[in-house]
Order: structure tokens, then C-alpha cells, then sequence
């Protein structure tokens, strides 16, 4: 989509001349994508999304509703999620890439483990399939709890050793 924005400038010198610049004029474009959540047929719903300028850390992009689409947030705006199934983002640079980041996965689907690229055309349609596999998170395994049980048994199979060769040697004499 396109914006103008328009100023007419005035201003006065010291020797006491006004000065008019007007119609001053630029044109702003502005370019959207469509986010498609689905499980690689059908599309789901249940699925939360933010907006980034970076696949990892970077700067969150503060999106809103507003009516059927969501659009880049205004200055004093508060963002939200964006809620997917089938929704247009719309306000974004053009020649960009943009990450989504999953928050929530629909039900019964796990969650994308990292952000995802959008890349915005300016000469082309713009779409973001994210697709979710069914299944649960399962809990991480291998904590530092575990792996100091391995140390411990080790440490202890190297002490026994010891004191056995030692015990032998001892006899021997």
C-alpha cells in the first residue's frame, strides 16, 4: 500500500523575509504478508506468533489488530500476539526479511523450536507457511544432575581400583 505525506515549510530570515516551500510531497510504501498455520494440510488455529527484525534476539515488531489483519503498531500502541490460522500482517518494509517466532502452539501440536523467515517482496505476493507436527514437548533429559552421577560412579569404580592394587601389592611383600 501506498501513503503520502505532505509539509508545507515557512520560515523567516533574519533580515525579516518569509520563505514558503510547499508541496513538498513523498510517497511511503508499505507491504504485507499472509501467515498460513497449518499441519501440512489442513489449517489450524490455536497457534500465537510475535514478530522479529532478527532470527535470534533482535527487536520485537509491535503488530495490532485491526479489523481482519494485523498491522504495525503506531507509536504509543501496545502490541499483541498475533493469533493464526489464515491472517494478513500488513505496514512492513519492503526487501526485508521479518522472523516469527511461535509462543503457542495449537493443541496436540508441538511448538517450532526457532524463528522462522519471512522474506517481503516488493514485487511479488508474500506468504509464510508455518507448518506444526502433531505430538508433545517432551521433557529435556541429561540435566547436570545426571551427569554428576556419572562422575561420582566413575570417581568411585577409580577408588576401589586403587585401593585393590594397593591391597594386592601389600600382600606380595
Amino acid at each position: 500500500a501506498a501513503a503520502t505525506n505532505q509539509a508545507d515549510i515557512s520560515y523567516t530570515t533574519a533580515d525579516g523575509t518569509t520563505t514558503f516551500d510547499d508541496d513538498d510531497e513523498t510517497t511511503v510504501n508499505t507491504y504485507q504478508f499472509t501467515l498460513n498455520k497449518t499441519d501440512g494440510t489442513n489449517s489450524l488455529t490455536g497457534a500465537e506468533f510475535k514478530l522479529y527484525d532478527a532470527a535470534d534476539n533482535g527487536n520485537e515488531i509491535a503488530v495490532v489488530k485491526d479489523g481482519n489483519h494485523y498491522r504495525v503498531a503506531k507509536s504509543g500502541e501496545s502490541g499483541v500476539v498475533i493469533e493464526a490460522g489464515s491472517v494478513d500482517i500488513k505496514g512492513l518494509k519492503g526487501d526485508t526479511t521479518y522472523y516469527l517466532e511461535e509462543t503457542k502452539a495449537p493443541n496436540g501440536y508441538n511448538k517450532l523450536t526457532g524463528r522462522q523467515a519471512v522474506a517481503i517482496s516488493t514485487t511479488a505476493a508474500n506468504t509464510a507457511e508455518v507448518v506444526n507436527h502433531k505430538g508433545t514437548e517432551l521433557p529435556s533429559t541429561g540435566s547436570f544432575g545426571t551427569r554428576m552421577l556419572y562422575v561420582v560412579g566413575a570417581a568411585a569404580i577409580l577408588v576401589a581400583s586403587v585401593y585393590m592394587v594397593a591391597k594386592r601389592r601389600v600382600k606380595n611383600l
